[in-house]
Formats: C-alpha cells, structure tokens, sequence
C-alpha cells in the first residue's frame, strides 16, 4: 500500500508540473522519473508486488500525459517508456527470483543454523548428562569394587582362618609349614611341631552344652596365643586338636620346655560363662629335620607322638621315634582287621565264673576275646583301647550285650539259671543317643530281664558330670545294676558317691594283689567294704589268685569273688561244667 501511495504521488507530480514548453525542465523531469523507477528496482524488487504498485502508476501517469499532448516526440518518449517499464520489470523479475532465492537461502541457513544450535545444546545436555551418569556409574562400580574386594578379603580370611577361634586353620597352617621347611632348609635350621589334643573337652561340651564348649575353645586359644613366642604359629586343625609350629629352635629341649609351658597354662582353671572348667593336655613333638623333611611327615609324627603321650596319661609331653611309626602301622593295620572280626567269626565271649563267700556261684563276668590269623590271641588290653578310640566300641559292645543276654536265657533253658551276668560298658556307649532304646531291645529280643545284668562301669567313667550321673539313674530305673569297676583307681569323691544309683562295687585287682605286701593295700581294701556297706552296695574282689587272698576277703566281709584262683575265663560249654563243679563243690561244704 505505501509502494503504491508513493506511486501515484510520483505520477501526479509528472502530471502535474509537466511545461510542454520547458525542454529542459522536460528532459530533468522525465530523467528523474526514470531514475526513480529505475531505483525502485533495487529498492523494491525483493517483493514485485510493491515494484509494481510504485513503478506502473509512476511511470504509466507521466507516460499518459506525454501522450496525452499529441506530440509524435512525446509519443514516442512515452512508448520508449513503456519499453523501458517492460524491459525493468524484466529485469525485477530476475532480481526478485534470485532475491527470493537469496531470501530462501537465507531462511534455510538460519534455519538450518536453529537446527544446528538446538542440536548442539541437546548434544551439551546429551553429554552433560551421560558425564554425569558415567560419574554416578563410576562411583557405583568404586562402590561394588571396594565391597567385592572386602568380600573377597572376608572369603579369604574364612578360607584361612578356624571361624571360631580366628586362628588359622588346617590350610593355611599346610602353606605356613611347608614355607618353613622351604625357609629352614635353605638356612640350615630347625623347628619344632606341637600337636596338641585336650583331654575331657568332650566332656564339658556333653555336660555343660556346646555353646559353653565353643567358648571355652576360644579361651585356650587366647591363652595359648597370649603365651607364645615372636613368630611361633598357633593353628587349630579341628575339634580339640591344635598344633604348633616354633620357629627356629635350638634343640628338642627348648620344644620340650614350651610343650610344658603349654600345658601347665592348659590345667589351670577356666572361667566359662560361670563354669570353672579344668582341662589337661597331651602334646606330641617332633623336631625338622630329624623327624621328617616334609610338611606332612612331621604332622603325622607329631600326631603319632601326641597319641603316645595320651597313652601315658594326661599332661604329658612326648617325643616321636621312628619306632611310633611301625607301632602306628600295626595300629591301622590291627584297626581295620578289627572291623572285619565279627563278619569274619574271630569274636567270641569267655565266661568268668563269681561265687560268693561260700564258694557258691552267684554269676559270671562276660568277657570280649579275639583271635586273628595275623594278631594271634589279641589280648584285651591292646584291642579295646583301639576299638574306644576308633568307636568301634559302640558296634562291639553292642554284640557283646546281645550274645551274653542270648547266651544266657539259652543257659536257662538248658537248666543253667543265672543269677545275674556283667557286662562291661564303654563312655562311648553310655553317650550314644540310641543306648537306652539298644538296652530295651536286647533284653526284649533275648527275653533275660534287665534285673539280671550287671553294667559294668569304670569309676572314671562314672566322673563323667551330670550327664554320667542322669544316665545311670535311666538304667537304675530300668532295672540294670550298677557296678563301680576298678574302684579306688579313679577320683570319685564320697559326696559324688552318695548321688550314685550303684549297687556293687568292685576293688581293683591292683589292690588284692597287694594283700600281705604290707603296702597298704589291705587297708584300702577294708576301707572299701566299709564304704560299700554303708551305701547299701555289694563288693566284688577281681583279680583273686590265691587262697590267702581268699581267705583275706571272705574274713574282711566282701560278697562277691571273681579271679584265676575262682575260675579262668571259659567258653560257653566249659563254663557250664565249671559252673556245675563249683555248685556241687559248694554243696559238699
């Protein structure tokens, strides 16, 4: 609109200040009106329609008032005009195509600059955002590899390490032992190994509950620990067996002197959640490299001297000789013969025959006899040492309860009808979960009531705490007697004794053997049938051998005799002919 207003403003002002006349006035102002036009070319032809709303009435009012005057010059100035207007607006055209092209060109760059712009910024927040992912990312792993590192620390401490004493364990005291065997024989030293059993630990775990037992565990840990020398090695292998490594010692003496160190601190008294417990130890030492140049010889010796040391008594020390190692392999050799015994029938039970102050029979002793094809005749004392510490025992007195029971109610039926008959019986035995249910079924299978047999117990056995004690009293109430063997060996107390459902006690043959020595013994002896008569109990002299012993023990009022001057231990048939022969020996006064 203010193209075309500037267009006929122009053409009226042609039109009107046109002088015919005038030429010169004439030719400026038709100059200027191409000029104009011409310059609203470059002005206006970006848009053609405002090129066209300001050059056609500009030009076309001066062109018409050219012609207007009837002059063939102003004619032909006007048609020359005219062409001039058609060859501009030519021109404008082209301008304005490449000046829309330009327009074009220029809106797509700007448009296509937005574009890049945005893209940048979503770019920035593209990256800003995944630095910060790729930061918080970065911190979690930090974070899982710090707690797996931990874990894995934790893993390998538990792999290493006894979870309840926090010593090392059996692996990780392979790999340090077989360091020092490295390490000394590179230097040319020695060192020593202590194994290490505690005695009775078993039973304060049974009596005094399993939690009293793990820390009591951790005390001796501790104690021995706080006690070691700089860079001994303390580990446990498992239940109450720990061993010690001492580095670089100068001879088996120094070992020696520690292991008594040990275990003097292992009978001094524990305070264990109010329980004043009382342990002992054996310790078995070999030295590097003269009992082993191995890692896994010196354990085995060391374990093989600890088991010597046991055998000894308890808070004993002891040395490994090459003779432990032959003794051992008989040991594993008479074990696993042992365990075939019974399949193979080279188990069988000996008769005892026991008669009263009149010689008159009053029972018989059930007696466990082996004989092997390699062994020989194992006498008792090396076969049912080995079957207790194996747990053998609990199968073979098993077997030994049962044949007697049956061997017995057979007696019976044949006319032979026994008084009573004893068994021996192992702690082994006496701790097994099954043991009352096993008494039940073999007096019930056999059909020889419990009133007539007689458990044999040792007395330290009987020392066993409360747990000893709630067992007896489940077989008293059953009906089995109760016999104290070799009493006056062990350590019960008269105020224990009192608590005890027993019905005999037996003297220790060590004592009648000692009758007319002069060394006490008769005394002892006196002493224990006085007891026994006071706790309403019957005494039983074993070991009986000759006829001043009898006549001792018949005079000092013991009821029961039992020995080689009675009768030997015999098989089944012969101790029926011996039983008769006693009986009628008996008779005849």
């Amino acid at each position: 609109m203010t193209s075309l207003c500037s267009g006929l403003l122009w053409g009226a002002a042609g039109w009107a200040f046109f002088v015919p006349d005038d030429a010169t006035l004439q030719v400026f102002l038709y100059t200027s009106l191409v000029g104009l036009a011409a310059g609203s070319i470059i002005v206006t032809s970006y848009w053609l329609p405002a090129y066209f709303a300001f050059s056609v009435p500009a030009i076309g009012i001066s062109a018409m008032r050219l012609v207007a005057e009837g002059r063939a010059e102003y004619v032909g100035l006007a048609l020359l005009m005219a062409m001039y207007l058609l060859i501009i607006t030519r021109v404008a055209r082209v301008q304005h195509r490449a000046a829309c092209s330009l327009v074009e060109l220029r809106d797509e760059n700007l448009g296509l600059v937005a574009r890049l712009s945005e893209e940048k910024a979503a770019v920035e927040a593209a990256n800003r955002e995944l630095d910060l992912r790729v930061r918080e990312r970065t911190a979690e792993l930090e974070e899982e590899v710090e707690v797996r590192k931990a874990a894995e620390e934790r893993l390998d401490h538990l792999a290493h390490h006894d979870p309840l004493t926090g010593l090392p364990n059996r692996l990780a005291f392979s790999s340090h032992l077989d360091r020092a065997v490295a390490l000394a024989a590179r230097r040319g030293r020695r060192f020593a190994l202590l194994f290490i059993d505690l005695a009775r630990f078993k039973e304060v775990n049974d009596s005094a509950g399993h939690n009293v037992g793990d820390r009591l565990l951790q005390a001796v840990s501790e104690r021995l620990v706080g006690n070691l020398r700089r860079g001994d090695h303390l580990s446990r292998l498992g239940g109450d067996e720990f061993v010690c490594l001492l580095e670089d010692i100068a001879d088996g003496r120094e070992a020696l002197r520690i292991a008594e160190k040990m275990l003097g601190l292992l009978s001094a008294s524990f305070d264990v959640a109010g329980h004043e417990v009382h342990l002992s130890g054996s310790i078995g030492i070999c030295v590097y490299p003269d009992d082993g140049e191995d890692g896994e010889t010196l354990v085995r010796n060391a374990d093989t001297a600890m088991f010597r040391a046991k055998a000894q008594g308890r808070g004993q020390a002891h040395f490994y000789t090459p003779a432990m190692t032959e003794a051992a392999r008989e040991r594993l050799r008479m074990d696993s013969a042992l365990r075939r015994a019974r399949e193979a029938g080279e188990l069988a039970l000996h008769y005892q025959l026991k008669v009263d102050a009149g010689g008159q029979p009053v029972g018989a002793e059930a007696l466990l006899r082996w004989t092997n094809a390699e062994f020989g005749a194992v006498p008792p004392s090396r076969f049912i040492p080995l079957a207790e510490d194996t747990g053998l025992i609990v199968r073979l007195g098993e077997w030994v309860l049962r044949e007697s029971c049956e061997q017995a109610a057979r007696w019976r039926e044949e006319g032979l009808d026994l008084p009573s008959i004893a068994v021996n019986l192992s702690v082994k035995q006496l701790d097994h979960p099954d043991f009352m249910a096993l008494l039940a079924s073999v007096v019930e299978d056999s059909g020889w009531p419990p009133s007539r047999v007689e458990l044999e117990i040792t007395e330290s056995m009987i020392m066993d705490g409360d747990r000893a004690l709630e067992s007896l009293h489940l077989l008293r109430a059953s009906g089995f007697g109760i016999a104290i063997d070799d009493f006056g060996t062990g350590y019960s107390s008269l105020a224990y004794l009192k608590r005890l459902p027993v019905t005999a006690l037996k003297i220790d043959r060590s004592f009648v053997d000692g009758i007319g020595r002069g060394g006490g013994d008769e005394a002892i002896i006196r002493t224990v049938v006085s007891l026994a008569k006071r706790l309403g109990c019957t005494t039983v002299a074993e070991g009986v051998e000759s006829e001043a012993q009898r006549r001792f023990l018949v005079d000092e009022g013991v009821d029961v005799l039992q020995g080689y001057g009675i009768a030997r231990p015999l098989s089944p048939q012969a101790f029926v002919a011996a039983w008769r022969e006693a009986c009628e020996r008996s008779a005849r006064g």
